[in-house]
């Protein structure tokens, strides 16, 4: 998975008289260890040469990005030549790259993945703008087969344009343990509530803290999805809400809080310099 040093510790080498050893040679024994993280803790433990080295591929490991289907392959070819990482690897970082190459590799992740990564407690969806079709087979394979990641308990969404609020609610909806969820710069194309997501209210959902983030390109999207989901949580019969984080200016804030005031118990608020008189 890791053939080519990193560059940034090729930039900075120590000497041969230093180190005994060639600059190279140190890095093939790292990149020898790529798919065993239990000897790449080892070495950035015991060896100050290849600590850097050694902490840069750990971090790859246990935090993959899947963005095509090479990204999805390559991981799951270290997880068969490495069992281990089904037990490592805590977070999932799925991004978007062209419309093209990302519309089949995200709808057979679940398939794929779900009975490989049971310890997975982090997912990390982002970069689909424009109401990117990919999102949407996400949610439709996710609703099927998500509920095998059984542990996930953060999600999180960043620069995301769902086709509807469906998908966004049928997606969140697909992980029963979900506690955290955090929403920066996520928006719908279209603004019609179908009556069919009210099958969803009976599913609980206890959320022990959302965090949202407004959106500088859409201003008017991002705050009726807000108010959407909102209306949405208060719908729902078994939901609750407990630290919520609103990151708006201050005009939007008495509408977003509207909806999240039964079963609150701490609110966090942070407002954009650019707000206040004067702000850059």
């Amino acid at each position: 998975m890791f053939t080519k040093p990193p560059a940034t510790y090729m930039s900075n080498p120590v000497s041969k008289a230093e180190m005994g050893l060639a600059v190279e040679t140190w890095l093939h024994i790292v990149s020898s260890l790529a798919r065993d993280p239990l000897a790449l803790l080892a070495c950035a433990l015991t060896c100050r040469y290849l600590r850097g080295p050694a902490q840069e591929m750990i971090q790859c490991l246990l935090h993959p990005i899947i963005s095509t289907y090479h990204d999805l392959d390559t991981l799951m070819e270290d997880i068969r030549e490495s069992p281990a990482l089904t037990k490592v690897i805590r977070s999932l970082d799925i991004r978007a790259k062209d419309d093209m190459t990302s519309i089949p590799v995200f709808s057979v992740i679940p398939f794929r993945l779900g009975r490989m990564l049971t310890r997975l407690e982090t997912l990390q969806i982002g970069y689909f703008p424009n109401g990117h079709s990919a999102i949407a087979g996400l949610s439709r394979s996710w609703s099927f087969y998500g509920r095998a990641f059984c542990c996930v308990t953060t999600l999180e969404f960043r620069d995301v344009s769902f086709p509807s609020f469906y998908d966004f609610t049928s997606l969140i909806t697909s992980f029963p343990a979900l506690t955290t969820l955090s929403i920066h710069h996520v928006e719908c194309r279209s603004r019609e509530v179908p009556v069919s997501v009210r099958r969803h209210y009976e599913r609980p959902l206890e959320l022990e803290r959302l965090t949202v983030s407004e959106s500088t390109s859409e201003w008017n999207a991002c705050v009726w999805f807000c108010q959407t989901l909102a209306w949405w949580l208060i719908k729902r019969r078994r939901t609750s809400v407990k630290t919520l984080n609103i990151n708006y200016t201050i005009p939007t804030r008495q509408e977003l809080l509207q909806g999240f005031q039964r079963n609150l118990q701490k609110l966090e608020l942070q407002c954009p310099v650019s707000s206040f008189p004067g702000g850059q």
